[in-house]
Parts: C-alpha cells; sequence; structure tokens
C-alpha cells in the first residue's frame, strides 16, 4: 500500500532541517539542536525516498523541464481510447 506524501512540503521540512543543522553547527555549536535537525532532516529523506521509490511524483522544485517550465506530474495510467483503424480493422 502507498502511504500518501506530500512531497513538497517533505522536500521544504527536508531542507529546514539541513538549515538548522547548519545553524547549529555554528562555533559555539550545539550538538542537541545538531542531533535533533540530522533527525529530522533522515526522517525526511526517507519519506521522500519511500514516495520516489514507490513511484511517487517528485518535489515540484525538481520538476523543472530545461527551458524553464515546471513540469507537471503524469496523471495516472489509463486504458488507451479505442481507435477506428482507417482499414477497416477495428
Amino acid at each position: 500500500m502507498k502511504h500518501a506524501v506530500d512531497p513538497d512540503a517533505t522536500l521544504a521540512a527536508l531542507r529546514a532541517a539541513i538549515r538548522d543543522y547548519l545553524a547549529a553547527s555554528i562555533d559555539p555549536p550545539d550538538p542537541e539542536e545538531m542531533a535533533d535537525a540530522a533527525e529530522a532532516a533522515i526522517a525526511a529523506m526517507i519519506a521522500l525516498d519511500s514516495w520516489l521509490s514507490m513511484g511517487g511524483f517528485s518535489p515540484t522544485p525538481w520538476r523543472v523541464k530545461r527551458n524553464g517550465h515546471r513540469e507537471q506530474p503524469e496523471p495516472p495510467a489509463t486504458e488507451p481510447e479505442a481507435t477506428t483503424d482507417p482499414e477497416g480493422g477495428g
């Protein structure tokens, strides 16, 4: 069963945890805050990795085409529509 994950929120949490870790590592370092931030980053990364590994769509900031336009997530696969063969085959 695929658990719903908001990849945008999860990426934001990961980035925030990394910022918190870096801020806590400035002189003087705060080991407790660093550990809390590291745990938050690991939890977010595990959630995002699990989501992506099960076929979930990537976070919006990661869906940028080369021309700078954002890609939209692919809609769920559906059965192809029946087409009529111009040669009378169906």
